[in-house]
């Protein structure tokens, strides 16, 4: 897609582009829009990927040790398949009880293929073809709200202590199911994060504006990276587009590599 089509966007363009879908509410906040699902006539998201993410590192017992370091922190962890949207229909079905439970294996079975899911094949961790192991987790949970908070807490620092201990990087790819944000973070295991250059961060939000479904999916996305618009300059490289149609490349997410150096910067691994 030529670089014309894609308009730089800010929280007033999405919320611009939603008044076209529903113009009796053109004063609502993008806040206000994404509580507002029925008004807007989409089907329940529930089975949306929310904001997850997928870890990797060629160390597989540091791969292993960042995944019950996140289960004690209490964050959701996944397998080598990111069910997230899978797990979130099947704990509605059996919290509320509505259906026997032979009704909602069926009916689970249908939205595994809907996602593109093989659950026989969902293991603990999994390993891709370039020989890394990785699984996918979400990054929020009652006292982190957002993708920004995560990062202000302490779980960077001690992933990065596993990526050292393992003389390997990790890498933390966003994964979402619409393809609304792509990027990922590398931790390369020798710095700590006070020293900005040490942690390399890129984020991407490229939103089809003449998909009512994909904007209101940027939202809830954008409520995940951050609670306030300006908090956006702290997401490191941080770009987002309105486009015309979806550009994004067709490749498996475990397989996607980030464009970022392996090592800091002399000056930063002289002074540690």
């Amino acid at each position: 897609m030529e670089k014309s089509e894609m308009i730089e966007a800010t929280f007033k363009d999405i919320e611009l582009e939603m008044q076209k879908y529903n113009p009796n509410y053109e004063k609502w906040s993008l806040k206000k829009i994404a509580t507002s699902l029925s008004e807007y006539q989409l089907f329940s998201t529930k089975l949306d990927d929310h904001f997850t993410i997928l870890l990797r590192s060629a160390d597989k017992n540091s791969v292993l040790e960042a995944k019950r370091y996140l289960n004690r922190c209490g964050f959701i962890t996944l397998g080598c398949l990111d069910t997230f949207g899978y797990n979130e229909v099947r704990s509605d079905y059996l919290i509320n009880k509505k259906l026997p439970l032979d009704i909602v294996n069926q009916t689970m079975d249908k939205v595994a293929q809907y996602l593109n899911l093989d659950m026989k094949k969902n293991k603990e961790i999994g390993k891709n073809k370039e020989g890394d192991y990785y699984f996918y987790f979400y990054p929020i949970k009652k006292d982190v709200s957002t993708w920004l908070q995560f990062k202000q807490g302490p779980y960077l620092d001690e992933l990065n202590r596993f990526a050292k201990a393992s003389k390997q990087s990790i890498d933390l790819i966003f994964a979402q199911l619409d393809n609304v944000v792509y990027g990922g973070l590398k931790l390369p295991g020798i710095a700590s994060k006070e020293y900005e250059e040490a942690y390399f961060e890129a984020v991407n939000v490229q939103i089809n504006k003449s998909n009512k479904r994909n904007l209101f999916i940027a939202i809830k996305n954008l409520f995940e990276l951050v609670e306030h618009e300006e908090e956006l300059s702290s997401l490191g490289q941080f770009q987002m587009f309105l486009v015309d149609k979806e550009i994004f490349i067709e490749e498996n997410i475990e397989e996607i590599y980030l464009d970022f150096p392996n090592e800091v910067d002399d000056k930063v691994y002289a002074s540690l």
